[in-house]
């Protein structure tokens, strides 16, 4: 059984070390990075459990008074495609449609075809390309759904 709940700075260790193994060097969160988003209170982080560990979690902060951007999704690879992301994803859109946000926003790679089509499937569109989002030569997709 998969559990949600908010997460805190008892969790930066946890959470810096999944981000490392989903992301490569340059594009994954640094712990500092990890402590200014847990500390502030405008952001949302939500951490998945299930049979005692964490399974993922998602974060997201305020782009303006109307609009909330996921800042990263990060899920281990044994829980991927067994609902835990799109739980996250659901709850993150809850949060917003309480802040009164009419669109959520999120960035990902133009090379991440499997994270693309989970995104689409939960009703965000492409947008425009974001060249070089990523670094040199690293372009994503910004990604817009209507709450």
């Amino acid at each position: 059984m998969i559990t949600i709940r908010p997460g805190d700075i008892e969790d930066l260790p946890e959470i810096h070390f999944l981000d490392q193994r989903c992301f490569p060097p340059g594009v994954a969160f640094t712990p500092d990075a990890f402590m200014m988003l847990l500390m502030d209170k405008s952001a949302v982080t939500l951490i998945a459990e299930a049979e005692g560990t964490m399974a993922g979690f998602a974060i997201m902060e305020s782009k303006s008074k109307t609009a909330g951007n996921i800042i990263t999704i990060d899920m281990e690879e044994a829980w991927r495609r067994r609902g835990a992301g799109r739980r996250l994803m659901e709850e993150l859109e809850t949060e917003a449609r309480k802040r009164g946000y009419r669109e959520m926003f999120l960035q990902v790679s133009v090379d991440n075809a499997a994270a693309t089509a989970f995104y689409e499937k939960l009703g965000y569109s492409r947008t425009k390309p974001l060249k070089g989002y990523y670094g040199r030569g690293k372009d994503a997709w910004e990604m817009v759904k209507t709450l």
